[in-house]
């Protein structure tokens, strides 16, 4: 990788503004004003919703859910015909028992014909186009409503308040790499979020003295990425001899934490971390706070859980599925996310009412496909239990029902003839001998869109999640 980058122009630094008025004006504004009137009623209704209790939270959703129900029967086409074919009227659907008479939706469901899905007053609701990222498997196109958006960052605002991260307070965030002319640049700055955008072109060991520095300099409150952009980050810095930032807040999210990941951000980059569970089609939305569980924002979502034939450490396991509240673009009602959970509760830790959910992998897919059943791979948390940290870097890769590829980057005191063996036969262990195993070196493994390092690539698993259909 390069290290040569400049400094742009536009920097933090007070006299920066000084010689920009403008970008001081934009520095001083209430990001509430700036969000708009839609985030300030919003942002507003989650400072009170938070203290309601389990009746208020029932309320509210079946409220939310009888009139997205009779929208969706009165303009969506897939909606129409499905009310006509079983000869019944929005109206009909009266409770919750109800409810799950209404069809799953597939991500297939709306690839197909996003058309179907989609409000006859879709400009009404000022629908707009937006799509998954594509890490995982196949890029899904569909639209969601302006207040969507306004709703979804009004909940990313809740709770950044709740872990202890205020408007205006310093932030820095890991991007992906930045493009065309700016792919040089070290960093970008945005005076509205007061935030720093760091060009993930740079996060090895030759430039992390470089971002040690500027994020040193700009002294942010909390630092907000992907959970595997960050340990990169502290692994480079480990290697300079750089020593830890220990920021207050630490934020990850669309990424699978597991133990090894957390260990060297917690060593390296702070120990307070804290995780949302989510996806772009906004059907799921889970916060974790302090009391270590996730709780769903049931005022943006409803989810439920619907049986699957998959087993986790001998645990039944469920499909979760999600159905957005507040999107009247494109309503999409009881909608498969492609992830798993044990359970949805309540929290035995805290006093906020809003359930907990405890989702079991599916975000990476990171699920292996057997002749014996699926199986949940974690050999990276394998290894840390045994107390391994190296290899710098690995990936398992199925290949085929019999097949594993162990990719890895090589540590500087990795021995082959002493190594290989252990790491094979930990990985044996942790997929119960199940697959032949082979084993690549490489200089790096490649990342996915939106700078992530996949741990496990299993085509067969993405697509057994994809195609489990009850």
């Amino acid at each position: 990788m390069s290290e040569h980058f400049r400094y742009p122009k536009e920097s933090f630094e007070w006299q920066s503004f000084a010689r920009q008025p403008w970008r001081l004006r934009w520095r001083l504004r209430s990001i509430p004003n700036h969000f708009g009137p839609e985030f300030q009623e919003f942002y507003a209704l989650l400072g009170k919703s938070l203290y309601w209790n389990a009746e208020e939270i029932a309320n509210y959703q079946w409220r939310k859910i009888a009139a997205l129900i009779a929208h969706a029967a009165k303009t969506v086409p897939f909606y129409q015909r499905w009310f006509a074919e079983q000869k019944i009227s929005a109206g009909d659907i009266r409770n919750w028992v109800d409810f799950q008479k209404l069809p799953v939706i597939y991500r297939s469901d709306i690839d197909q014909n996003l058309a179907d899905f989609t409000s006859s007053e879709f400009k009404l609701h000022r629908g707009s186009p937006a799509s998954t990222s594509g890490s995982s498997g196949r890029v899904l196109k569909f639209y969601r409503s302006w207040n969507t958006e306004s709703f979804r960052r009004a909940v990313l605002w809740r709770h950044f308040n709740q872990i202890g991260y205020r408007f205006k307070e310093p932030r820095v965030s890991l991007n992906v790499a930045f493009v065309d002319a700016e792919a040089d640049l070290l960093y970008k700055y945005d005076p509205i979020d007061n935030l720093v955008m760091i060009n993930g072109r740079f996060l090895h060991a030759s430039t992390a003295k470089a971002i040690h520095d500027l994020i040193k300099r700009f002294k942010p409150v909390m630092f907000y990425a992907h959970p595997v952009a960050l340990a990169t980050l502290g692994k480079a810095m480990e290697e300079v001899n750089l020593p830890p930032l220990n920021l207050p807040v630490i934020y990850v999210y669309s990424e699978v934490l597991n133990q090894a990941t957390l260990k060297i951000i917690r060593r390296q980059i702070g120990v307070n971390i804290f995780d949302h569970f989510g996806n772009r089609e906004n059907t799921i939305s889970a916060s974790q706070l302090h009391c270590g569980n996730y709780h769903i924002n049931s005022e943006f979502v409803y989810m439920e859980l619907t049986p699957s034939p998959n087993q986790f450490e001998g645990q039944p396991l469920h499909r979760v599925l999600g159905t957005n509240l507040i999107n009247y673009a494109m309503p999409t009602i009881r909608y498969d996310c492609g992830d798993l959970a044990s359970e949805i509760s309540q929290c035995s830790k805290c006093k906020i009412a809003h359930p907990t959910i405890r989702f079991i992998g599916g975000r990476d897919k990171n699920f292996l496909v057997s002749k014996h059943g699926l199986l949940h791979c974690q050999f990276d948390d394998f290894l840390h239990k045994h107390g391994i940290e190296m290899p710098d870097d690995i990936q398992i890769e199925q290949v085929d029902i019999e097949t594993l590829i162990l990719r890895m980057v090589a540590g500087h005191d990795y021995v082959l003839e002493r190594d290989e063996p252990i790491l094979l036969g930990h990985l044996r262990d942790a997929t119960k001998g199940w697959f032949n195993i082979r084993v690549e070196y490489v200089d790096a493994i490649q990342q996915t869109p939106g700078f992530k390092k996949s741990k496990v690539v299993s085509r067969l698993g993405a697509e057994n999640l994809e195609s489990t259909k009850e």
